[in-house]
């Protein structure tokens, strides 16, 4: 039985939503001085779509999982998942790398952001819970030597 201490990986909370938020908001005063300086709206339009689409992005991501007990704990913006380990089927890098997804029996995926710290976590989960299909990516090692 593995030992029942918590394996957690967080990020933080509120760096993506701040860093969306100026984004956004240096996009509309942008748009609003173009329109009445008569300049070219257009490129803040497509500004305000690539925003939008990154915080789609970011935003449905996991800040916070955490294996306890056999199962893993995965929580993002919008929602909360947990999941037993044994359900878990397979996970795969997605972006380059950059997000792991978890797949479940079910047909849930998890996305889980690589930063800092992930490879820790992944070799936490594989010492504890031997078997499970968690792996350190490439991007993994590369940002964890990545020391800021």
């Amino acid at each position: 039985m593995p030992d029942e201490e918590a394996i957690a990986y967080r990020r933080n909370f509120l760096l993506a939503p701040i860093i969306l938020s100026l984004m956004c908001a240096g996009g509309l005063v942008g748009l609003v001085a173009n329109v009445v300086a008569g300049g070219p709206w257009w490129i803040l339009v497509l500004w305000l779509m690539g925003v939008g689409w990154m915080s789609f992005g970011h935003l449905r991501v996991a800040y916070a999982v955490t294996v306890e007990g056999g199962r893993l704990h995965w929580k993002g913006y919008f929602r909360e998942e947990s999941v037993l380990l044994t359900e878990i089927v397979s996970v795969r890098s997605i972006s380059n790398g950059q997000i792991e997804v978890v797949e479940c029996a079910d047909g849930r995926k998890l996305p889980i952001g690589v930063f800092q710290r992930y490879k820790q976590f992944v070799q936490a989960i594989n010492q504890a819970y031997p078997g499970t299909p968690f792996s350190v990516s490439a991007y993994a090692e590369f940002i964890d030597k990545m020391r800021f």
